[in-house]
């Protein structure tokens, strides 16, 4: 995601980094639910290789309240 949200933005579901998630092992596009939190890494992912470079790494937390559109990824 090249730019985050502000306060209350919006957040298009299919912009998730599915680069991010193969190095976590994912290989499918991942499923949003109301209430989820999501985690927006302000780093480079590649900048992040240990559990304390992670903990360590400026992020921004959001939670989901509303998902528009149908289809996959999400409900």
């Amino acid at each position: 995601m090249d730019t985050l949200p502000k306060a209350d933005g919006t957040v298009n579901r299919n912009d998730y980094d599915a680069y991010a998630l193969s190095l976590m092992g994912e290989t499918e596009a991942p499923e949003f639910e109301v209430y989820d939190f999501l985690i927006f890494y302000t780093v480079d992912i590649d900048t992040v290789n240990t559990a304390d470079e992670a903990e360590a790494a400026d992020v921004v937390y959001a939670q989901v309240t509303g998902i528009d559109g149908g289809g996959s990824p999400g409900r």
